[in-house]
């Protein structure tokens, strides 16, 4: 894969999707290339607005909560050697995550091939399946271990 400058690794906290962050690690390493590591945080709900706290504290308190999360996630990954950042969107995860690739001028996308199981994966549809849609750079889709071995 000549060319490969900037890679792009959304995740969602899931055993998936930090094995496609290791090996996002990894590739940036081999080919000199910098790193984002994206999570997408979706907006409150609007039930949730109409509870007795206002709606900009609900949102931010969620807000805090997500980064945190993705804090911990990272914690123990080994970083060294590559240029990295990370971010938190706020939006739909498909949406942003394709949003992010463009802005960010990615050459390669890597993430997990699922993440949420289950009813949520029916109601919202496969994150991975819609970027595959309307992808606007290489894709890397990485298993989880227990499906490769």
């Amino acid at each position: 894969m000549p060319g490969i400058r900037r890679i792009l690794c959304p995740v969602d906290f899931s055993e998936h999707s930090r094995r496609a962050l290791i090996n996002a690690v990894d590739l940036s390493r081999m080919f000199g290339a910098e790193l984002l590591v994206l999570t997408v945080a979706e907006k409150v709900p609007s039930v949730y607005r109409g509870m007795a706290l206002p709606a900009a504290n609900v949102q931010a308190d969620w807000e805090r909560h997500v980064s945190k999360e993705l804090d911990n996630f990272l914690g123990g990954l080994d970083f060294d050697g590559i240029t990295w950042n990370k971010a938190l969107l706020i939006g739909k995860p498909h949406e942003e995550v394709l949003k992010a690739a463009a802005e960010s001028g990615a050459d390669l996308i890597v993430m997990g091939s699922l993440g949420r199981m289950g009813l949520a994966r029916i109601l919202m549809g496969s994150v991975a399946e819609k970027i595959a849609r309307e992808l606007p750079c290489s894709l890397i889709m990485m298993k989880s271990q227990d499906l490769v071995e």
